[in-house]
């Protein structure tokens, strides 16, 4: 019979072929710990599961896109005066809570103007806003071409919802 030829591996193979078994088992190792992991309801799946339900449902506004949409539907035209009842000025989340929607209101509104004193001052964070929100005179509104006086208003600690009133 005939010789048989000694199959030989040469130390690179070796090495090549050891590997891609580690590569093998290591990825079949996180394929059975993430499928163990979403058969138990583990963090994987709520993750993964949080993803999935958001993929087939719009996105969430952020508090800017939704402070604009506000403005695209409630005040279309003309100029607004803002008026915040109930809030505090000492609170921190009342002071970024006002500050946010007038600049907010300002940016997204112009070049319509919005206002939030009759007094003529510069107004540069909550507090100074607060302090001199004012409610506005008829006549005041009428000079300046307001149309809505919008008015968000904070009772016993929850803020209402906003009322926006159209000026005739």
């Amino acid at each position: 019979m005939g010789k048989e030829k000694a199959a030989t591996v040469s130390g690179w193979e070796l090495m090549r072929r050891t590997g891609t078994m580690l590569n093998i088992l290591v990825g079949l190792g996180l394929v059975l710990t993430i499928g163990l992991d979403l058969a138990s309801g583990g963090k994987v799946r709520r993750v993964i599961g949080g993803r999935l339900k958001q993929l087939g449902q719009p996105a969430e506004l952020s508090r800017a896109e939704q402070i604009d949409q506000f403005c695209y539907q409630r005040l279309p035209e003309g100029n607004v005066y803002l008026r915040f009842l109930g809030f505090d000025a000492q609170v921190r989340e009342d002071e970024s809570f006002i500050s946010r929607h007038y600049y907010r209101l300002s940016y997204t509104l112009y070049p319509r103007r919005v206002y939030a004193s009759t007094q003529g001052r510069a107004i540069r964070n909550g507090r100074e806003l607060l302090a001199a929100n004012d409610p506005p005179p008829t006549d005041w509104i009428e000079a300046r071409g307001v149309r809505y006086v919008v008015t968000f208003e904070k009772r016993d600690g929850r803020l209402l919802p906003y009322h926006v009133r159209r000026v005739e």
